[in-house]
């Protein structure tokens, strides 16, 4: 049986979402900072969904690991297909 790329990441993270900087740190480290690195995503043909726990302005972003799980395979897809 395959292992989809949403069980692996639950196998990795405890929680169902990760931080933007966690996200960062493991699959954009040459991204400098959290501002530089939303850009990216937005304007990225595929873009990843950032979201707010809450409404704070403290609230730190995350991402959903279903979402970056959709969004890593979407890359796979345009790598095999480039």
């Amino acid at each position: 049986m395959a292992t989809t790329t949403l069980d692996q990441l639950r196998k990795r993270y405890t929680r169902n979402h990760i931080e933007l900087s966690e996200f960062r740190a493991d699959y954009m480290p040459h991204i400098n900072n959290e501002e530089h690195l939303l850009r990216i995503l937005r304007a990225h043909p595929q873009p990843l969904s950032v979201s707010k726990l809450h409404a704070s302005q403290r609230a730190p972003c995350i991402i959903y690991l279903s979402d970056l799980a959709r969004w890593l395979d979407a890359q796979e897809a345009a790598a095999k297909a480039a």
